[in-house]
């Protein structure tokens, strides 16, 4: 009988310990709640993209966008079920998702930033004709150029895919550390 207290009390050591190791936001919150708050995240902006979608159903295109829908909300029912049963490979879907994401808004960023290199560059071009009424607009409104109006809206993009770059690549850390936990308490 004592052989098996004792068993029973050194997984629960092994277990503390783990808790310990497997922290997330400077050690102070558990890895498997930092899990949750990512897809608890993730669930809002897939709610709020999809209520936007509908509510300018007759200006999207819904092919594609349907298409990102689908996959983001699989990899995160996928996240919530693999966090739930504490099963690593369940996790897969969404990293996988993140590394698409974060290369995906890292292009963005330098597609941007080269905008704001070279105002005459492709990037810079497109960014005048996206925002072609607009432009003009800030331009006389500033009181200057419309290429200074181009150079300032190409360095705030650039500027906001960087931190999404950023954040993302934070939540998919987040994730890859749980699935670590998982797989460091199935060998206990």
């Amino acid at each position: 009988m004592d052989s098996s207290n004792e068993d029973v009390e050194g997984k629960n050591d092994d277990r503390n310990s783990l808790l310990l190791e497997y922290k997330c936001c400077c050690k102070s919150i558990e890895i498997k709640k930092g899990a949750y708050v990512v897809a608890v995240f993730y669930t809002c902006i897939i709610i709020s993209n999809l209520c936007m979608r509908a509510v300018k159903s007759e200006e999207v295109e819904w092919n594609w966008q349907l298409l990102f829908l689908v996959s983001d909300s699989i990899a995160v029912i996928s996240l919530f079920y693999g966090i739930t049963r504490q099963h690593a490979a369940f996790l897969q879907p969404f990293t996988v998702l993140s590394i698409l994401t974060v290369s995906f808004c890292l292009l963005l960023s330098f597609f941007y930033l080269s905008a704001v290199i070279d105002p005459s560059s492709y990037a810079a071009e497109q960014i005048e004709v996206g925002y072609a009424d607009k432009v003009q607009y800030f331009a006389d409104l500033l009181n200057t150029t419309p290429k200074t109006v181009i150079i300032t809206i190409a360095a705030i993009g650039s500027l906001v895919y960087a931190c999404t770059v950023f954040l993302h690549s934070w939540f998919m850390f987040i994730v890859v550390r749980t699935a670590q936990y998982f797989r460091a308490l199935t060998t206990l």
